[in-house]
C-alpha cells in the first residue's frame, strides 16, 4: 500500500520560515512497542515502570544507532525511528529490518528490571516522504 506524500511548494516553505530546502525521499520508518505494556505497567510501581522504560529505551536506541537509524520520537512505550531521512545509501529498508530483528534479540537477552521477558512488536514501512 503506497504511503501518502505531502508536497509543499518552495514559496510556502520559505514563508513558513524553514531554513532548509525540502526534498522528496524514500524513507523507512520503524515502529516498536511492548506487547501488553498497559497491563504490565498497571501491575508495577511507578519507579519500576520508569526503570523498565529507561532500560528498554536504551536498548532500542543502542540498536538503532548501530544500524544508523534516527529516533524520531517516543510515545508511551513506543519508539518511532527513521532510516534514510537525512541521508541514504540505498540500504535503508534492509538496515531497518535488521534493526527490528536485533531489537527483539537484544530484549530477549537482556532481562529488564521488574519485568518478565518482554515481547516487542516491530513494524517497518517504506515509502516516499517530504523531508
Amino acid at each position: 500500500m503506497p504511503m501518502p506524500t505531502i508536497v509543499v511548494s518552495p514559496q510556502r516553505a520559505a514563508s513558513a520560515g524553514w531554513s532548509v530546502p525540502e526534498e522528496r525521499r524514500t524513507v523507512t520508518v520503524l515502529f516498536a512497542d511492548i506487547v501488553g505494556s498497559t497491563a504490565l505497567f498497571d501491575r508495577l510501581d511507578p519507579e519500576d515502570v520508569r526503570a523498565l522504560q529507561r532500560a528498554y529505551f536504551a536498548t532500542v536506541a543502542g540498536v538503532l544507532r548501530r544500524w544508523h537509524g534516527v529516533v524520531e520520537k517516543y510515545v508511551g512505550d513506543a519508539v518511532m525511528a527513521l532510516f534514510g531521512a537525512r541521508e541514504s545509501d540505498g540500504f535503508d529498508a534492509y538496515r531497518a529490518v535488521r534493526a527490528a530483528l536485533d531489537i527483539q534479540r537484544a530484549l530477549d537477552r537482556r532481562p529488564l528490571p521488574g519485568a518478565p521477558r518482554l515481547r516487542v512488536r516491530v513494524g517497518v514501512a517504506t515509502g516516499e516522504a517530504l523531508v
